[in-house]
């Protein structure tokens, strides 16, 4: 998870294919999805204390995996099956990434955030079930 205390409503967006049948107050039955995201940082990089701008359950903390997963599967009608599948979907991402990140950092050494800020707060888990 990137920790972006920064993250607004504005900066996310859902694609629908189809509204037919939509009904106020329930999420369209037809595939849905992410909208490329942007201005997502890691603030707490920056700014170690930081919280989230936007309230998950009525608190600004960082949630833990079970609140993510009760979020998904009560208000975006994910199964358990499915969010297991974008966790190992960004698993691979994460794996995918990670090596380009690296290359970055032997290029331009002022892109390694741990030697130029500081070192960034240790985080707390998110607890998500790990598939490696």
């Amino acid at each position: 998870m990137s920790f972006g205390g920064d993250v607004h409503l504005k900066n996310y967006g859902i694609i629908y294919r189809d509204l037919a049948g939509y009904k106020l107050g329930r999420p369209p039955s037809e595939s849905r999805q992410f909208a490329p995201v942007y201005d997502v940082v890691c603030t707490t990089v920056y700014i170690p204390n930081d919280s989230m701008a936007l309230t998950l359950t009525g608190s600004k903390r960082w949630p833990k995996w079970r609140v993510l997963e009760s979020f998904g599967k009560q208000h975006c009608g994910l199964s358990s099956k499915k969010i297991e599948q974008i966790v190992c979907e960004i698993e691979e991402a994460v794996k995918v990434t990670l090596p380009i990140i690296e290359q970055i950092i032997q290029r331009q050494p002022a892109f390694n955030l741990k030697t130029s800020v500081g070192s960034p707060k240790s985080a707390q888990p998110l607890d998500a079930p790990s598939k490696s």
